[in-house]
């Protein structure tokens, strides 16, 4: 699929406002951080689950015994770094830790179903959502802004246990989503239509009024 080139700056900033100096700037600052990237390490209870026969399912996607947590590293940017004015997806924000705690505590919903995430960022849920069910489950995890999404497939390709999750971008409306649903995944179901999703992530996604309706319309496409 045909990549856009996007960045959430262009519909945060109206021409109106302005783009702010940092986004605009061409000169480096002297007094900005060297270093902006950071490396977010978590460490999630693997609370057991129960497979659709009712049987505790205590095995991974090998067959080994199952690991009693999941240590997920995760790249991007420290939250005020000058890059996240251009990119907001390129950190972490609190809602997506508060969202990993309820996945953990009701990982049995995630078993056996078609799982989507919007606005990724940087992959966080995603990627959970994708360890806590690594066989029965499919992850399709998305962004719209192609500096986060770097980041986002950066961080599948280094949590990822199988080939039943994969990031790609997805610009939220009716003729993106309508396009999305009808492409096919590649990630163990190359003929499976990218449609018809069990569970939609998403987490402090919405960050300006402009988006929310074509935030709904994917969602009902989706």
């Amino acid at each position: 699929r045909t990549e856009i080139k996007w960045t959430d700056a262009q519909i945060r900033w109206t021409e109106e406002e302005g783009v702010p100096e940092k986004v605009e700037s061409e000169f480096s600052d002297p007094f900005a951080d060297q270093n902006p990237m950071k490396t977010f390490v978590f460490r999630f209870d693997n609370i057991p689950t129960n497979s659709s026969d009712g049987e505790e399912d205590d095995k991974d996607h090998a067959g080994k015994g199952r690991s009693s947590v999941i240590d997920l590293h995760i790249r991007g940017y420290k939250t005020h770094s000058d890059e996240v004015w251009q990119s907001t997806g390129l950190t972490l924000w609190k809602a997506s830790k508060y969202l990993c705690d309820y996945m953990v505590n009701h990982a049995d919903e995630l078993q056996n179903k078609r799982i989507l995430e919007l606005g990724a960022g940087l992959g966080l849920n995603g990627i959970l959502a994708h360890r806590l069910a690594p066989t029965s489950s499919q992850v399709v995890i998305t962004d719209g802004d192609t500096d986060a999404l770097v980041q986002l497939r950066h961080n599948v390709d280094t949590n990822r246990t199988n080939d039943n999750v994969f990031a790609t971008q997805l610009l939220w409306g009716v003729e993106t989503a309508e396009a999305f649903s009808s492409a096919s995944s590649d990630c163990g179901h190359s003929n499976s239509p990218l449609s018809s999703f069990d569970i939609i992530l998403a987490s402090d996604i919405i960050y300006a009024a402009v988006v929310i309706d074509p935030l709904w319309e994917t969602v009902q496409k989706l």
